[in-house]
């Protein structure tokens, strides 16, 4: 009987290295979806993940379901003014119809609108990077373990909307240039603009490479995507009598101060912005270097292309004084995506087999650092079910009616985040506490009734987010204007606060001689 010599594979070999990695990794992402769907259900129905600018969200969902799109900037009782587009207002407004509560109904939105960025970032980087099912479905949970991914997973936000229409139409361009996915392209980043004002890297993106492979399918895209927007403008501005225009033409770049200065800025806070450990150890570093080297293999892809201009205009619209973090979905889905291309050769079009010698030592480095970021990630999936888990979180603080208990039924209120008055069923005075000291410092005429009425003590509540002699900073830069700040503490003191507020009562007598109500 002759015996076989073949040999067998070493036990610590190469190949099962990179498979035990990746199932590895497979498994951290695995475990942050499951507390993702877990506290979901959890907090569907509370605070959790909810600040003033879900309220301002909330608002004109509201306002949306009263039949009034996009409320005036000043009607002489009330304060609009937005940058949010239409079409997320009435996805809002329709799914807390449906689900009979604005609240749930938009953590449900949110939720919905998650899973189909995963979704889209699974089809991606299988089908065009043909990476391997454990690293692929690590990329696409990648960004539950990003703050910015967090947020739009848990809280009432929509920047993962405008991120799906324009990595669908890249995925497009990259599986065939023809005329029907170039008119199908230019729709879903006419589609991304009408979400989110902002959304333009996709129409950079495919407008670059078109340029320089294919100049008449660029005329295609360019006029399918010019119809698309004009014909959404338009029935923006029916749909709203034309108040659209009054709040974007007003205050679309009223937080950037200056070319120079916006470009500094931006650039900064998109630094500071991205120094969680999972952006600066996973993410970006690692799609840098899949940028540099498709660049030097001369083999750049339509997705390296589009996390170029990501990151400009992310970098752009940091340049804001009311931009925050939330707006690195975009950079960080789009570098979790070109990450992934390294596992596959760093070409999208070969057949998955030109791995890179140093893989091993990839997958290392994305085990690391998706470890640390998700056990540092403060408020992140691991933290919160751990606090569930032990029982540490405090479920009452987290109420969605947390004014319920204090104010009467035929008491006034003036809030500064407008989820307050929303949360008692009560259309709010301030529709969005940043946009009002820009309304004030452009239209002061129409901030002098709102003196009035404090000076009046026209309300039995004023609610604040920061206690008026602790952060006086706060509105002077930031929400309502320090002239504003300045009326409610010369005629209303501190009563009482609460979890993120704080209320305000009339003072007994004012300066002025005034006396107060109780």
């Amino acid at each position: 009987m002759t015996e076989d010599h073949t040999p067998s594979q070493p036990m610590f070999s190469p190949a099962r290295l990179d498979a035990a990695l990746s199932w590895l990794l497979l498994a951290v992402a695995a475990v942050a979806v499951v507390c993702w769907i877990g506290l979901a259900f959890a907090h569907i129905d509370d605070r959790f993940m909810v600040n003033h600018v879900v309220g301002a969200w909330l608002a004109l969902a509201a306002h949306a379901q009263d039949g009034t799109l996009y409320p005036p900037l000043f009607d002489g009782e009330r304060y609009g003014g937005t940058r949010f587009m239409a079409i997320p207002v009435l996805l809002l407004a329709g799914a807390g119809a449906v689900a009979g509560n604005l609240l749930v109904g938009g953590k449900a939105l949110s939720g919905v609108l998650f899973l189909a960025l995963m979704g889209v970032m699974l089809a991606i980087v299988r089908g065009r990077f043909r990476c391997p099912w454990p690293i692929a479905m690590f990329f696409s949970a990648a960004l539950l373990l990003t703050p910015t991914g967090w947020e739009a997973a848990m809280s009432v936000r929509f920047d993962a909307l405008p991120v799906i229409w324009q990595l669908i139409a890249i995925g497009l361009i990259g599986w065939r240039v023809e005329r029907r996915t170039v008119i199908a392209a230019a729709l879903c980043c006419a589609l991304a603009v009408l979400c989110k004002f902002s959304a333009v890297w996709g129409f950079g993106a495919i407008g670059l490479w078109l340029l320089a492979r294919d100049r008449r399918m660029l005329a295609w895209f360019a006029a399918a995507g010019l119809v698309t927007l004009l014909a959404g403008a338009g029935a923006m501005h029916v749909l709203s009598d034309g108040r659209v225009w009054q709040s974007f033409t007003q205050l679309s770049f009223a937080g950037v101060e200056g070319v120079t200065g916006g470009v500094v800025t931006g650039i900064a806070r998109t630094v500071w912005y991205l120094g969680d450990p999972i952006h600066t150890m996973l993410l970006l570093p690692l799609a840098a270097a899949g940028v540099l080297l498709a660049a030097a293999r001369r083999s750049l892809s339509i997705e390296h292309l589009a996390w170029c201009c990501g990151l400009v205009v992310t970098a752009g619209i940091l340049s804001d004084d009311g931009a925050y973090p939330n707006h690195l979905i975009d950079i960080a889905a789009l570098s979790a995506i070109v990450t992934a291309g390294l596992f596959a050769g760093n070409r999208p079009d070969d057949d998955g087999d030109d791995r890179p010698a140093n893989r091993s030592v990839l997958l290392m480095i994305l085990l690391f650092a998706a470890s640390v970021g998700f056990v540092r990630q403060d408020n992140g999936p691991f933290q919160q079910a751990g606090r569930h888990l032990t029982g540490s979180i405090d479920r009452e603080a987290l109420t969605a009616t947390p004014l319920a208990d204090v104010v009467g039924d035929d008491e006034t209120i003036l809030a500064e985040d407008p989820f307050m008055p929303i949360s008692l069923g009560r259309r709010p005075v301030i529709g969005d506490p940043w946009m009002l000291r820009h309304i004030a410092e452009q239209h002061p005429h129409w901030i002098e009734p709102l003196h009035d009425r404090i000076a009046d003590h026209e309300f039995d509540w004023i609610v604040l987010m920061q206690r008026l002699d602790e952060r006086p900073g706060w509105y002077e830069r930031l929400h309502l204007g320090s002239a504003l700040a300045e009326t409610i503490d010369k005629h209303y003191e501190p009563a009482d606060n609460g979890p993120g507020y704080w209320l305000y009562r009339p003072r007994e007598s004012t300066a002025d001689g005034v006396s107060g109500e109780s």
